[in-house]
């Protein structure tokens, strides 16, 4: 039987307001942003691990995934933002912008500097190592290891904010971005005859 103290005190901790209240109004970019960043560029380095090609193409594609999936990210997200704050003013009787509202443009930036710090991180390895393995091994196996290690991050941070169990959200932003992974990989392998 639950020990009717454990209750509440479970109650009480989900019953506290999120650490940084602020900047909780943009924390669904951020964690938007972070693991679409870090999955969408981890699948060019798995798609092109997986269909052989030169480790240097991971930098070139990767790259370009950052500069062009993060401003498609960003702006859509501005777009999006914009058409609910929009939406909320139209529906509110004085049509004054809400405070609680998050701001288009600010959104937009959070949302494309998480993708991008987060997304830079598999690229890391290729970039200070050559893509030769110079990083003390495999170049794919040490940026499949920071990879990791930021979806866990992310989840966990996230977690922090929200006072949530952190291992716990962690672990499921691990196990997302590992299935991400795994499909790349599958593809390039399965498409690795056409390169």
């Amino acid at each position: 039987m639950p020990d009717p103290h454990d209750t509440a005190r479970v109650s009480a901790e989900t019953q506290r307001p999120p650490r940084f209240p602020i900047a909780g109004r943009y924390l669904r970019d951020a964690v938007y942003g972070a693991t679409d960043g870090t999955v969408t560029t981890f699948a060019v380095v798995s798609g092109v691990e997986g269909a052989g090609l030169e480790p240097r193409i991971v930098l070139i594609l990767g790259v370009a995934n950052l500069v062009g999936d993060g401003f498609s990210m960003a702006a859509g997200n501005y777009l999006g933002t914009k058409a609910d704050r929009q939406r909320t003013d139209l529906a509110s009787a004085d049509c004054v912008p809400s405070d609680a509202s998050p701001n288009p443009l600010t959104a937009a930036a959070v949302t494309f500097a998480t993708f991008a710090v987060a997304g830079a991180v598999p690229l890391l390895p290729y970039a200070v190592g050559g893509g030769d393995g110079g990083v003390g091994g495999s170049t794919a196996g040490v940026s499949a290891g920071l990879t990791a290690a930021t979806f866990f991050g992310i989840g966990a941070a996230k977690a922090w904010i929200v006072r949530t169990r952190w291992w716990q959200s962690g672990f499921e932003s691990l196990a997302i971005g590992g299935a991400a992974a795994a499909l790349a990989y599958l593809c390039g392998r399965l498409l690795a005859d056409l390169a």
